[in-house]
């Protein structure tokens, strides 16, 4: 019956709110409600998998910058404390004397290469920031896509209204 139709396509519309994709309409009836159950059917089989993608895909971004940023905080922790040590080592050496001289100018170059080292990982902790930020646009993202679905839902329920209105007024004439 049409009152049966209202209700599936109602229910599924209120299911998809909710975020549960899986559903589908079913209404053999060759009337206005299947034409308008097959097309739920339709929105229902192109929207969930972007939904998933995007999803999963907030998710993958938002750990591997998780992680890099936490490797970036490590490397540059590990390098500055390599940097002091090699600093002290320097003036140990100078201490010495002109028999070390060579091995001073060495630890030096190591010094350099270990600001360069610290150099580069804050460049890193910048690009982990950097896909922080994408990560945090994505769940933006989300959110929109979430509130156009609601749009959705809404429009959805007014169409509902609209024929179980003309269903009623089908049954009065």
């Amino acid at each position: 019956s049409m009152d049966d139709s209202i209700g599936r396509i109602l229910q599924a519309a209120k299911s998809y709110a909710a975020g549960n994709w899986k559903s589908s309409i079913d209404i053999t009836s060759q009337d206005e409600m299947a034409d308008i159950a097959q097309a739920m059917n339709m929105m229902q089989a192109e929207i969930k998998p972007m939904v998933t993608a995007i999803v999963d895909s907030s998710t993958e971004v938002t750990a591997a910058s998780e992680e890099l940023h936490a490797s970036a905080d490590q490397a540059s922790d590990t390098a500055v404390r390599i940097s002091k040590i090699s600093g002290q080592m320097v003036l140990e050496m100078e201490k010495q004397g002109d028999s070390i001289r060579s091995g001073c100018f060495s630890m030096q170059e190591a010094d350099m290469a270990t600001v360069s080292l610290v150099q580069t990982a804050g460049a890193a902790a910048d690009s982990a920031r950097q896909a922080a930020e994408v990560s945090r646009q994505g769940s933006l993202d989300m959110q929109s896509a979430s509130a156009q679905m609601e749009k959705v839902e809404a429009v959805v329920f007014t169409a509902g209204s609209v024929v179980e209105e003309l269903g009623i007024h089908s049954e009065e004439i």
